[in-house]
Parts: structure tokens; C-alpha cells; sequence
């Protein structure tokens, strides 16, 4: 296999993409202020909004949980580490308050020495919280349950990766698939103002759907922690 070329300063076309060589994001995180009208009540800093039947079934915090019928009140703009401006409700559009992103993101509490799964039909990658590398900066050293912070870094810092050649290739030389991801990455440069010598990435895979809308429990998944991203 030929070394990957490195990436130009711009790409101008739709029909040329570089991968440029990995560059590890460095978030961090923006304090969330809790002025608008909190999602989770203040009086109960660690209580559900709604209750959570107790049984051995994994459940999500209300601001994750997302099903068929219900939809999540989180909307989580990925592309930015979690803060006041990028974590929101979706109904209102106030900040969450940082109270209810320090709470559990699971019930029952899962041990940050426990992995919680993520995936996502379409990502060829899995998400996975609970290894400290993953962790919220801002965890207080007596935490020791994963957090909704820890799962909104998580897929931050998953998503924000620059692909390598090989996931790039296997996509298909000169195909749809390529194609797909090489507007969102356009897209995405064109947002931000720049960013385009750091080449394609994961979240590029996405399109324009780069909103974190919850978080399904996958009961197929054969392991008792995991879950399937919405995004929209």
C-alpha cells in the first residue's frame, strides 16, 4: 500500500480529498450556565425528571433517552466541545443546565470502570464512554458513575478524528460514498471558517445531520450497556 499524500491547504473540489495526518483534539469545556429553565428539577440534582421503573434494564437519563415514540430534548451540535452555546434543548433552545449534564447518564448508575457502547448505522465506528481517556476534564474526583457529560465528550472527541487512508479507501475510489463525505467536509470547513488542512473526519461521515438528538438503548447489541445515536 502507498503512503497517503498529505493534505493541501484548500480543496476547492468536490472530486479531490487528502487525508491529512492525525491531529488529536484538544476540547475544552465551556462552564454551562443554568439560567434558563433547568431540564431536570434543582430540588432533586440526581432525580429523573420522570421516574425510571428499578430493574436490572439499562435505562437513559431523560435528556438522552430516545425511543420510538419519545424523542430526547437534547440537541447537541457535536461539531463543538459541550458548552452553554452547543448543548441545548431542542423545544426551547435554552442551555441545559450543567446540574443535569453531571448527573448519570444511565440507570442504574454505570461505573466509570464500565464501557457504555455507542453506535450508529451510519458510522462504521463505535462510540465507547467509560474509559477515563473519554471522561469529562471537568469530572469531580469523587464521581465515579458516567455522567451525560462524559457521553457527549465521548462522542466529541470520537467524532472529531481525522480518518485514516485505509477507512477513507474503503469507502470506494471515486465513489457516491466518497463523494457524500467529501461535501460534508467542504461543508463543515466552510462552516467552522477553515480547518481544511486537517482533511476529512469522522463526523464528515454524518452529512448534516451533526446533531447528538439521544440516545436509544440497543437491546439487540448482546452486551448490557449499549446504545444506537440518533442524530439529526
Amino acid at each position: 500500500m502507498t503512503s497517503h499524500p498529505r493534505a493541501p491547504r484548500r480543496v476547492k473540489s468536490s472530486t479531490h480529498v487528502e487525508i491529512a495526518p492525525r491531529v488529536q483534539p484538544k476540547p475544552s469545556m465551556n462552564s454551562v450556565r443554568s439560567r434558563h429553565s433547568p431540564v431536570v428539577p434543582a430540588s432533586k440534582p440526581l432525580a429523573y425528571a420522570h421516574a425510571q421503573p428499578r430493574s436490572s434494564a439499562l435505562h437513559m437519563h431523560p435528556i438522552l433517552s430516545h425511543t420510538r415514540n419519545h424523542h430526547a430534548p437534547i440537541s447537541y451540535d457535536i461539531m463543538y466541545t459541550p458548552s452553554a452555546h452547543s448543548v441545548l434543548d431542542r423545544t426551547t433552545q435554552s442551555a441545559i443546565p450543567s446540574h443535569t449534564l453531571t448527573q448519570p447518564a444511565t440507570e442504574p448508575p454505570m461505573a466509570t470502570s464500565s464501557s457504555l457502547i455507542l453506535r450508529s448505522h451510519k458510522l462504521p465506528w463505535t462510540v465507547v464512554v467509560g474509559s477515563r481517556s473519554s471522561q469529562s476534564k471537568s469530572k469531580a474526583p469523587s464521581s465515579h458513575a458516567i455522567t451525560n457529560l462524559d457521553v457527549l465528550y465521548a462522542v466529541h472527541m470520537s467524532l472529531l478524528k481525522p480518518v485514516t487512508p485505509a477507512e477513507w479507501d474503503s469507502l470506494g475510489h471515486g465513489s457516491e460514498a466518497q463523494a457524500h463525505v467529501t461535501k460534508a467536509y467542504e461543508r463543515r470547513c466552510t462552516r467552522m471558517g477553515g480547518g481544511w488542512e486537517n482533511g476529512v473526519k469522522r463526523i464528515d461521515w454524518l452529512g448534516s445531520k451533526m446533531r447528538l438528538m439521544g440516545i436509544e438503548v440497543d437491546k439487540t447489541a448482546g452486551v448490557p450497556a449499549a446504545g444506537i445515536m440518533v442524530f439529526g
